[in-house]
């Protein structure tokens, strides 16, 4: 079949295209380099019919620029020819149904990856796409009349890192009727949430009525409430189209907000100031629910409207000569106006380092970056500030707090061994940081990080493909959360994790992610046995073996 090169992204090739030139001579080199044959077919998981116009994108894990896609025949046929020896994901689409990647057990599960030896022919590979669902309503007012342009958002729970949330999937805008179609919708549980903030596009003009500017129209979850635990859930199937899930959005009371900025840094008037009142509470991931304030730099103050009560976090940004300072506070917010909520920004602590290597680092290492993860929470990243070439660097304006040093090197091979602070060695983050102390800080790097490879194992002895394979540290370390590193196995079930810090830690395997989530000492704890222990030092390559976990919760499922 004939691949398409993908014009709209100029960096993939088109595999078709053949090699000029003479042959090599010598016939292991040959073989070698022999290229690799991948084919199959795309068809309904329902019916078992071919899929016309699918389309089939194979890409390179190490670089774009060895990927390629194709377009499935009347047969739902597809072929890449010439493909060079090397790891891949393969993935298939078409309109209507559900994406769907090579080794993936359900919609939601990671695909595996496909590994590709010299001269490799798979041809028989097969893709059964499920078919999408989705959801329908309206939304009106308290008077029953339809509200145009209001963005409808499905969300899905998650717990990552040992915080649940709700993370937005989809979403839709309701049309002149107050209509929306949510589509593109896997099996699972879904809450919907509505919101409209028509009034907000009239800032800076003042109402004729003081009625209309004490009332806006909350965020509301199906079935008409502003909180997400007490919302309804949708549950889908595939092909399902369920309609009626309708909102009757009320308006409720409105507060303002206002303050002052004091700016210890500069006496000057300046117009790089911004402030936002963020929510707080539930986490909801992919939505901006922050409420931006007007300011008035001649006098620092500034003013946020349509606030509805609640807790929230008041921060405000200011720019300087590509400087960057916040400040921030918690703010709680009833029925009334809130007045004299104000900010202080003040310069941070500039903090001179310095980056040795333990031996000369790979040729990928090119420009090491070195930046500030903290580990209180409120406290915002340093940014990236570049190592000179002889090893010294300066992270300008760090605020006070407790941090993480992280180093950028662009090889998963390198990795801090040492933290020197003044005189004081930090071992696993913990660097303090206080106005007033002008100390160094010292990094040492080594590039001999271990690697650990092995095999993940169904429970039947057969090969997990397409599962995760994580590595824990013990439980003294668990919070280290930059310790755990995780892999996705091929179609064999093989996996290799790299940049393995020296210490102990325990191998698992798991079927989904969707279902359990490792960070969460509760949710780790029942497991804890089933894991593999291996300790690392610098420069180990260790093999095991580990057997895939199916959780409780992926087990009601089935």
């Amino acid at each position: 079949m004939r691949i398409i090169p993908i014009a709209c992204f100029p960096m993939l090739l088109n595999w078709q295209a053949r090699a000029q030139g003479s042959q090599p001579t010598d016939p292991a080199k040959a073989l070698n380099n022999a290229k690799c044959t991948v084919a199959g077919t795309v068809a309904r998981q329902d019916t078992g019919a071919p899929l016309r116009k699918a389309t089939v994108i194979l890409r390179r894990n190490e670089t774009v620029e060895k990927s390629g896609f194709t377009i499935t025949d009347d047969q739902g046929h597809f072929e890449f020819d010439n493909v060079e020896p090397g790891s891949y994901r393969l993935d298939a689409s078409h309109n209507g149904y559900l994406d769907s990647q090579f080794g993936q057990k359900k919609p939601g599960d990671p695909g595996a990856n496909l590994s590709l030896v010299a001269g490799q022919r798979m041809t028989d590979l097969v893709f059964k796409l499920l078919r999408s669902a989705s959801i329908t309503g309206h939304v009106i007012d308290e008077d029953g009349e339809p509200l145009p342009n209001v963005s409808v958002k499905a969300y899905q729970a998650s717990s990552r890192r040992g915080k649940r949330g709700l993370g937005a999937v989809a979403e839709a805008s309701t049309n002149d009727l107050g209509e929306y179609r949510i589509f593109d919708l896997r099996p699972g549980r879904y809450y919907i949430r509505a919101s409209y903030q028509s009034r907000r596009n009239l800032m800076g003009i003042t109402p004729s009525s003081p009625q209309i500017s004490r009332e806006d129209y909350p965020p509301t979850f199906y079935r008409n409430t502003t909180d997400p635990a007490k919302a309804d859930t949708i549950t889908t199937k595939a092909g399902d189209e369920i309609p009626a899930v309708d909102f009757i959005l009320k308006p409720s009371r409105v507060v303002t907000v206002t303050g002052k900025i004091f700016n210890t840094i500069t006496t000057q008037p300046d117009s790089n100031v911004s402030v936002s009142l963020i929510p707080r509470g539930m986490i909801l991931v992919g939505d901006d629910s922050s409420l931006e304030g007007e300011t008035w730099n001649r006098k620092g103050t500034f003013v946020v409207r349509d606030v509805f009560p609640g807790s929230y976090i008041l921060q405000a940004w200011w720019s300087s000569n590509q400087e960057h300072f916040l400040a921030r506070r918690e703010l709680d917010v009833g029925d009334s106006d809130v007045e004299g909520a104000n900010l202080t920004i003040a310069r941070g602590v500039d903090l001179s380092g310095h980056l040795a290597w333990e031996e000369k680092p790979p040729g990928e290492v090119q420009h090491p970056h070195v930046a500030l993860y903290p580990l209180d929470e409120g406290v915002y990243n340093s940014g990236a500030r570049e190592v000179k070439p002889d090893g010294s660097f300066v992270i300008k304006n760090v605020a006070e707090g407790v941090y993480r040093p992280h180093v950028f090197t662009g090889s998963q091979d390198c990795f801090i061994k040492s933290v020197r602070y003044g005189s004081a060695d930090v071992a696993d983050g913990g660097l303090a940081v206080h106005p007033g102390i002008d100390a160094l800080l010292q990094l040492k790097m080594s590039c001999r990080a271990a690697q650990i490879e092995g095999v993940a194992l169904m429970g039947d002895s057969l090969p997990a493909a397409g599962v995760y394979v994580v590595a824990i540290p013990d439980v003294p370390l668990r919070n280290q959360e930059w310790k755990y590193r995780a892999e996705i196995t091929d179609q064999n079930g093989r996996f290799l994790l790299r940049g393995i810090l020296p210490g102990e830690y325990r191998i698992f395997s798991w079927d989904s992610a969707d279902d359990f989530d490792w960070y969460d000492a509760t949710q780790l704890k029942p497991y804890e046995s089933r894991g593999v222990p291996v300790g690392v030092q610098e420069g180990d390559h260790k093999t095991v073996q580990v057997t895939v976990i199916v959780t409780e919760n992926a087990q009601a499922k089935q």
